[in-house]
């Protein structure tokens, strides 16, 4: 998630990314920055939405998905006489691995959340979804004033706080 200060605009959370390992003797694929590993597997990487495309064969696919991060609240003012508040919680994500076979899979890459200014409570991120596997984002920071005082629940974290309730971070599990 992003960082926070007493005195100007929070930080932006970081944005997500998904990335698949599979054979290469199995299955033909495009899509993403592929690198090869093991002589003998295919790892596609992908910082933004778009599509894989098994063009030939099946197999297993293991996945990483991970969420955008929030962004950190801010604090009161350009003065810095005011308290900082709390970052924005990490995106969450989710392994596992997948029968797939040739078809095109979309995907969508969740955006970290957009820094804030002075006196604002953090943006949450947003979500990473590949094929159905969503991953949950980061729950935004505190801001300084009693409303905005609680960070909010995320994937991996929520956000922070200097004098509410820090959010938690929201169980993501997936079945397949």
């Amino acid at each position: 998630g992003g960082t926070t200060s007493n005195s100007a605009s929070s930080g932006a959370g970081g944005s997500g990314v998904v990335i698949l390992k599979y054979l290469t003797s199995a299955i033909n694929a495009t899509g993403g920055t592929e690198t090869t590993v093991e002589t003998s597997y295919t790892i596609s990487t992908f910082t933004s939405s778009g599509t894989f495309e098994i063009t030939s064969g099946s197999g297993s696919v293991q996945y990483v998905v991970v969420a955008g991060g929030a962004s950190g609240g801010a604090g009161g003012n350009s003065a810095g006489t005011d308290y900082g508040c709390g970052g924005g919680g990490a995106g969450g994500f989710l392994t596992g691995t997948k029968s797939m076979s040739s078809v095109t899979y979309t995907f969508t890459i969740g955006a970290g959340g957009v820094a804030v200014s002075p006196n604002s409570a953090g943006n949450d991120g947003n979500n990473s979804v590949f094929d159905d596997v969503i991953s949950t984002a980061g729950g935004g920071g505190c801001g300084t004033t009693n409303a905005l005082k609680n960070g909010r629940n995320g994937g991996s974290g929520g956000g922070a706080t200097r004098a509410g309730t820090a959010g938690t971070g929201v169980s993501t599990t997936q079945d397949d």
